[in-house]
């Protein structure tokens, strides 16, 4: 068998534990495929990375932030996971053509269900990329009835009435409201009222995902923890580093929660599958995972 190469791109791209979670999973299947990660700095890049695919050079191709949108404008076809919230996170060749998947969405789903969301009814979730896209989508599938989301880009009236970012996601069945915090000096009734909108809708939730590329305080911040139920879950998409401040405050208000690690394993294995056309050992990728985050 010829080995083949498959990549991770985003920007920045360099700390991804995808491949070493891939190069494991090869390794387990005794099959001398590479993976590696492409920075991709700008759109351009990122054409040019669908074109190795297209020409061969690459056999897959994983999408992360900021790009999992802007690649929907490089590829051949979308198929129905990624059509439906607009972002994609796995690329595959299909025939002559390059085709765009998502396999956060079920990765989500499978996340939320371990966690104990299945089937109730309100969820907050902070971020508008192609992450919170996806979990809006897994919120959707689970039956969740209301999906309230906030981002920094939300900064005002104005800018939520604006954003064709959040007419998308109301579109596909979101609540949009202002973002919390950092609110600007001279604000209108109506953002003031919307920013109040948020923290009562967060009372509601009965899961609070942290979907935003931030690390920092920001998110935890945007969330008010004395009045989330207590019987809510929390879940924060990145995994890297394990513990956030979002984390840290979700345990300290007693909450079932967790990290990314179990989503970056599900769509990562189910992206193997769609390559390769077998199914890889979860737990060796996970084990991969968290031996390559005790040494960043």
């Amino acid at each position: 068998m010829s080995a083949r190469r498959f990549a991770v791109i985003g920007s920045p791209v360099a700390r991804s534990a995808s491949p070493v979670m891939h190069r494991a999973a090869f390794a387990a299947l005794g099959l001398p495929h590479g993976y590696e990660a492409a920075e991709c700095r700008d759109a351009l890049a990122v054409k040019a990375a669908v074109g190795l695919l297209r020409n061969g050079t690459l056999s897959g191709i994983n999408v992360t932030a900021p790009w999992k949108r802007v690649v929907l404008d490089h590829v051949d076809s979308l198929a129905s996971s990624a059509a439906a919230v607009s972002a994609a996170n796995t690329l595959v060749v299909e025939g002559d053509h390059v085709v765009a998947h998502n396999t956060d969405v079920p990765a989500i789903v499978h996340e939320l269900t371990r966690l104990g969301l299945g089937g109730r009814g309100t969820a907050a979730i902070l971020g508008s990329g192609g992450a919170a896209s996806a979990a809006l989508a897994a919120c959707r599938e689970l039956g969740v009835r209301v999906v309230a989301m906030t981002s920094r880009s939300f900064s005002s009236s104005e800018a939520l009435h604006e954003s064709d970012v959040a007419a998308s996601l109301r579109t596909a069945g979101a609540l949009t409201v202002l973002w919390p915090t950092d609110a600007p000096a001279e604000t209108s009734h109506a953002s003031m009222a919307l920013r109040l909108q948020w923290d009562d809708l967060v009372a509601a939730a009965d899961v609070v995902v942290q979907a935003t590329s931030a690390r920092d305080q920001g998110p935890a911040r945007a969330v008010p923890w004395h009045r989330v139920k207590a019987d809510a879950v929390a879940l924060e998409l990145g995994y890297s580093p394990a513990e956030t401040p979002f984390l840290a405050a979700a345990r300290a208000r007693g909450l079932r929660s967790d990290n990314g690690v179990g989503m970056l394993v599900k769509q990562g294995a189910l992206a193997f599958e769609r390559w390769l056309g077998v199914a890889p050992d979860e737990r060796v990728m996970r084990d991969a995972v968290l031996r390559h985050l005790a040494m960043v």
